[in-house]
């Protein structure tokens, strides 16, 4: 195991040794004596920042932006190229479980400095959302700018869960599972009750936080798994499947279809569902739909907290520039333009007093849920760990092994990954 974390430290310093190069473009600076500074942003938000240019560049007339478009699937590999070319951006878009691995790697500037100063104000972690800001930093350094934030919330089948004798969504976990057996008696042979994955590790985490404990303590560095309340956390998920409330992995249907068609009439997503379920909606015109903050377990309803953050390159020559445009980009005002142009919630937490978000009833829900998300735990092991989860999950829901035997040998294997044995 040591091995292979070793081996992944050296190809993260060899990716990442691409963010400075030995010729980087940005280092050019035009006739006009305008400097040039290159920002790789990712997926949907790399096509549509390319809008963000004429306003930057008008309030910032000595730099000129260049922005470079990437898909997120092929980010890595381009990163690998541009290595090779000895190339690289001064700003580059990192999603918040990347910030590790890149700041370990030693391929980020740390912007500790910089937080809260006179030259960069917007630049400010006390200005985001918490577990945006938590996100953000690796070993107790600031290492990235929250950009855009998702949680995930509970979307149902109002007029279903009406049916049942739910006028509002299940408020605590005990209500959810309540709801989710109410919904199978309703539907009848080949419906559930809701909809959950058991290849994502969100869930277990997700269930834990809300009965007060994590899987992963970060500051310390010990796994939790075998916890009593990580145990009767990963009972209670495990339990939807066993009881048929939940369908298993050999069950493959759309779940925009099986929404629509009320066999799994709840599920657990972000914000980009929106617009997939209006469009759902104003085809069938057959469904009422609504979401709600996540239900709480004993301690509270914390849900998963995502997103992207900007951050600057270790050897950018333009490190001042490149604040500058991170400095524009987390404006309040550029922040809800922002959310107008690609959809993405705002990081921070006053542009959602602008009348576009904090008088929307659906992105109102987000709001309350975002004060209550965490980001996963900010280690460079994480995806490794992620991965035994998984198979945890699948010995459970699919094997039928013992949660409590199981739980037991992931927190050795888990505690032997932190240790790098």
């Amino acid at each position: 195991m040591k091995k292979k974390i070793t081996m992944l430290m050296i190809s993260l310093v060899l990716v990442l040794s691409v963010l400075g190069g030995c010729s980087s473009k940005s280092e050019e600076t035009s006739t006009d004596g305008k400097t040039t500074i290159e920002v790789w942003a990712m997926g949907d938000e790399g096509k549509r920042l390319s809008g963000v240019v004429k306003d930057f560049e008008a309030k910032n007339p000595k730099i000129k932006l260049k922005v470079t478009a990437i898909p997120w699937d092929s980010a890595h590999d381009k990163l690998v190229t541009a290595a090779a070319a000895k190339e690289g951006p001064d700003v580059i878009q990192l999603g918040s479980s990347w910030v590790t691995e890149f700041a370990a790697a030693g391929g980020l500037l740390d912007l500790s400095k910089y937080d809260k100063s006179e030259d960069y104000p917007n630049i400010n972690s006390d200005k985001f959302f918490t577990g945006a800001s938590e996100g953000s930093k690796y070993d107790g350094n600031l290492y990235s700018v929250p950009w855009y934030v998702e949680t995930r919330v509970l979307y149902y089948r109002s007029d279903l869960l009406a049916q049942v004798g739910y006028k509002e969504a299940p408020k605590t976990q005990a209500e959810l599972k309540d709801a989710a057996e109410k919904l199978v008696k309703l539907g009848g042979k080949d419906h559930y009750g809701i909809d959950l994955a058991i290849t994502d590790p969100m869930y277990p985490q997700v269930f834990s936080w809300q009965n007060g404990v994590d899987l992963i303590d970060s500051k310390n560095r010990k796994a939790n798994f075998n916890d009593a309340k990580a145990i009767s956390s990963m009972e209670y998920y495990a339990s939807f499947f066993k009881e048929g409330l939940a369908a298993g992995p050999d069950v493959q249907i759309d779940i925009t279809q099986a929404f629509a068609d009320g066999i799994k009439p709840m599920y657990i997503s972000g914000p980009w569902m929106i617009n997939i379920m209006n469009d759902a909606k104003a085809t069938t015109g057959e469904f009422e739909w609504n979401i709600a903050p996540l239900p709480a377990g004993d301690t509270d309803n914390t849900s998963y907290l995502g997103g992207a953050g900007l951050s600057v390159s270790a050897y950018s020559d333009n490190p001042e520039e490149a604040l500058t445009f991170i400095n524009y980009m987390a404006d309040p005002e550029v922040q809800v333009n922002w959310y107008k142009t690609a959809n993405g919630l705002p990081a921070v937490t006053s542009a959602w007093e602008d009348p576009s978000l904090a008088d929307d009833k659906i992105l109102s829900v987000f709001r309350e849920q975002l004060d209550h998300a965490k980001v996963p735990p900010m280690i460079v092991e994480l995806e490794s760990i992620k991965q035994n989860i998984i198979k945890m999950v699948e010995d459970v829901v699919v094997g039928g092994a013992d949660v409590k035997s199981e739980m037991k040998k992931l927190e050795q294997t888990a505690q032997e990954i932190l240790d790098g044995k």
